[in-house]
């Protein structure tokens, strides 16, 4: 089966919040504070060229880091961090080299990003700085954008300012400047799934993005080698133990190179997909309804046969509309048969999960009375039939077999 893809990146009619899958925290970066851009004056020394807001920081409170914000040389064009009492201040230190252009055979600069001290990620906003150094370096290149002292300072001060007010409120921002050549710099917020501990391995991992690693060969080749083993297997049906067991490698090591696969934004995990499943839809589903682009998406990735013609808007919402609490899967595709209108229900209900607008009920075990076996202890309506699976070292499919055989157990859905 082709690997699933989901395309994350937010369109017209998306909104972040719409797009939550419902097994993984969303991490969102730390709140900027400021935004500074420090340099190296061959008079004066290490200055703060601008800042927004513009009273954030005091000559006297930079002046106890400045020689951290601007190193030597040895240190830059790396990524720094510096912790005071009060915040964080992370930046990626520069240091263009050019004796025949400046009086110091170099010139040296640094933007920097001000977060609160609490904030425990700090580091997805690496990417930004990076981004954003990259485009000042072309910039001063290309008309000495930094370093000609004649140069209007209305323009880094509006490239400051437009980077902490876009980053803060809007979570991105456009700036645009002219000079032999025009020099664009757009900038994204990151987010990104956070998951602190291990994956469960009974979880599914599936691509968030197209082209696939495997199609970007030179991507591909700079992965360790767990991703490169574990990356063609992943298609969207396989849990993390089937992975393991498929590449014959330690369960725990994919975990954690799933683990770092989904805090990059590669992947994302669903529950596993099984017939004797219920899933009903939530609140979001009204949201699915107002979405006409998200419709679209829909009929497109559902589709079971790419050379027939897919289903439409209305199809799609009719078979989302008929998933209800306590209905096992099974029952729902008797009922709805939606092959008929080439629908694959895998993806529908991935995609559904993903977006928010369905979900999976859990299954709890309760045993009614002990009947003397090692499982009967455990099924005290507190642990899922995943856990149990997982505890005892079977499958979900198996454990449902035994206990809807046994009158000694019963089911609850929540």
């Amino acid at each position: 089966m082709a690997a699933v893809a989901l395309s994350v990146a937010p369109g017209p009619e998306k909104d972040v919040n719409k797009m939550l899958p419902m097994l993984t925290a969303v991490c969102y970066p730390p709140k900027i504070k400021c935004v500074f851009l420090a340099q190296f004056d061959n008079t004066i020394g290490r200055i703060i060229r601008c800042q927004h807001p513009s009273d954030f920081l005091t000559k006297e409170k930079f002046e106890v880091f400045a020689g951290l914000v601007i190193p030597q040389q040895e240190l830059c064009n790396k990524f720094l961090k510096h912790e005071t009492s009060e915040y964080k201040i992370m930046g990626h230190a520069v240091s263009i080299n050019n004796p025949q252009k400046y009086d110091r055979n170099f010139f040296m600069f640094n933007l920097c990003f001000i977060v609160e001290k609490s904030e425990s990620d700090e580091r997805i906003l690496e990417p930004v700085l990076q981004k954003a150094a990259d485009y000042l370096v072309e910039l001063e290149k290309e008309c000495d954008f930094l370093s000609n002292p004649v140069h209007d300072d209305k323009w880094v001060k509006d490239l400051v300012r437009n980077i902490c007010v876009g980053l803060s409120k809007d979570g991105g921002c456009n700036f645009l400047a002219t000079s032999r050549s025009v020099v664009a710099l757009e900038i994204t917020m990151p987010y990104h799934f956070e998951m602190k501990e291990l994956p469960s391995l009974l979880l599914v991992p599936a691509f968030t993005r197209v082209p696939l690693p495997t199609q970007t060969p030179d991507i591909f080749k700079k992965m360790d080698m767990v991703s490169q083993k574990i990356i063609p297997v992943i298609n969207g049906v396989l849990t993390i133990r089937e992975i393991s067991q498929k590449v014959k490698i330690d369960v725990e090591i994919v975990g954690r190179c799933v683990r770092q696969l989904i805090y990059c934004g590669l992947l994302v995990l669903f529950p596993q997909f099984l017939y004797s499943n219920c899933y009903y839809t939530t609140d979001r589903f009204k949201r699915f309804l107002e979405a006409k682009d998200t419709q679209k998406e829909c009929c497109e990735f559902v589709k079971r046969q790419r050379c027939l013609p897919g289903p439409e808007p209305r199809d799609v919402i009719r078979l989302y509309a008929g998933l209800r609490p306590g209905w096992k899967l099974s029952h729902w595709h008797s009922r709805f048969n939606p092959r008929r209108q080439n629908v694959d229900e895998r993806k529908l209900i991935q995609f559904g999960i993903y977006y928010g607008f369905v979900r999976r009920q859990d299954i709890f075990p309760v045993a009614l009375v002990d009947d003397g076996t090692k499982i009967s202890k455990f099924c005290n309506g507190e642990m899922t039939i995943e856990d149990l699976a997982l505890k005892f070292e079977t499958t979900t499919v198996v454990l449902l077999k035994i206990f809807d055989a046994s009158p000694s157990y019963t089911l609850i859905y929540r």
